[in-house]
């Protein structure tokens, strides 16, 4: 077999502090982990730090998300927004919420930046079909 290793530009979405600072409320140390409260465009999870915040939005908007924020401790996170429609097309244009990145913006005061970053993938140049001897 030979392969060799090359760059690969893909897509990620960063998570920042915004503009304004954070909104997020800091929990006390001693506060209980409470079950997670999520549903279609509802995300309401407590006593959580940052960077599994960033892996829960990653699982809604089905791409990377990377925590940039710096932000350390526990906080509650409590966001809704406009939720597409399963065929993926946007939300009715007379719902009153946001949708996910502004939500994020508005109500966390962070930002949620989409980018993309070359990183190594191993391609195979060629597979023998029969192993040959070393």
């Amino acid at each position: 077999m030979q392969i060799h290793r090359e760059p690969k530009p893909v897509r990620h979405l960063e998570l920042t502090v915004g503009k304004k600072g954070p909104k997020l409320p800091l929990s006390p140390d001693d506060t209980p982990n409470r079950p997670v409260a999520l549903s279609r465009g509802h995300l309401f999870y407590d006593h959580r730090p940052m960077h599994i915040f960033a892996v829960l939005l990653s699982r809604q908007l089905r791409q990377p998300v990377l925590d940039l924020t710096g932000l350390t401790g526990f906080s509650d996170f409590h966001l809704e927004w406009a939720q597409d429609d399963p065929t993926g097309a946007a939300a009715a244009d007379s719902s009153p919420l946001p949708d996910i990145y502004q939500a994020v913006e508005e109500q966390l005061g962070l930002h949620l930046e989409s980018k993309k970053t070359p990183i190594d993938i191993i391609v195979i140049d060629r597979a023998d079909r029969i192993p040959i001897a070393n």
